[in-house]
């Protein structure tokens, strides 16, 4: 809930900022997006809820002035299903449609990677909210324009979770269980790695599966035989 607050104060900067051409008649249009269905509806219902709430609470109070007026403020939201190509269709149709002047969401970096060269073509800013993978905002070294985010990311939170195996658990070999489909679980594991060999731990065994997957017992086999301290399961 707070990454969200701080989330929808930086849409309502950008907002007072530039509404000029985002604002019909009393009200200005925000988009969110995020899994409201599947796996990650509880993050996606958590957050659509605390952004409409927080919504009511500006309109209440009189809505948000820009330039002498005062506007209200409209939440137009969508279900991704937090699936990748339905993010790219949501971002089109809150762009294209409903002419939103900016877009909160989502909270997966997969779903928030792809949507980027929307973004640019529509001219309207995004926040993801938890979207952790450094693509998120840069690419081969290029800022993306249009794509902000409210959280840390990957190689700080790999280095804190290689620090803590390391230094306070004495983990001197870890063994890694990633989700090889999901870009925000190899991000972490990149990082996790990289700094827990500085440290000077070995990564003894290094297995993936794919989401959906429900046998692991082959991954699992290898990962007793290497003998590890500590599993980092991102």
């Amino acid at each position: 809930m707070k990454r969200t607050w701080m989330a929808v104060a930086v849409v309502l900067t950008i907002v007072l900022l530039g509404c000029a051409g985002g604002g019909k008649g009393d009200t200005i249009k925000v988009g969110w997006f995020g899994a409201l269905t599947g796996d990650q509806a509880v993050w996606g219902e958590n957050e659509f809820n605390t952004v409409k709430m927080l919504f009511e609470e500006y309109n209440n109070s009189g809505g948000i002035e820009v330039g002498g007026k005062k506007y209200k403020l409209e939440a137009v939201g969508y279900d991704n299903k937090g699936d990748a190509q339905e993010a790219v269709n949501v971002v089109k149709r809150l762009t294209g449609q409903d002419k939103v002047v900016a877009i909160l969401g989502p909270n997966a970096s997969g779903n928030a990677i792809p949507i980027a060269p929307v973004l640019e073509q529509a001219k309207v800013p995004d926040i993801a909210t938890v979207a952790t993978n450094p693509k998120v905002t840069v690419l081969d070294g290029k800022v993306k324009p249009y794509n902000f985010r409210v959280c840390f990311i990957d190689p700080y939170q790999g280095a804190v979770a290689a620090g803590y195996a390391f230094d306070k658990l004495g983990a001197t070999k870890a063994a890694i269980l990633y989700d090889v489909s999901d870009d925000y679980s190899q991000g972490l594991r990149e990082f996790f790695k990289i700094n827990f060999e500085k440290k000077g731990g070995v990564i003894v065994a290094d297995e993936s599966f794919n989401a959906g997957d429900v046998d692991f017992r082959p991954q699992l086999s290898k990962i007793k035989a290497a003998g590890p301290d500590i599993i980092f399961m991102p």
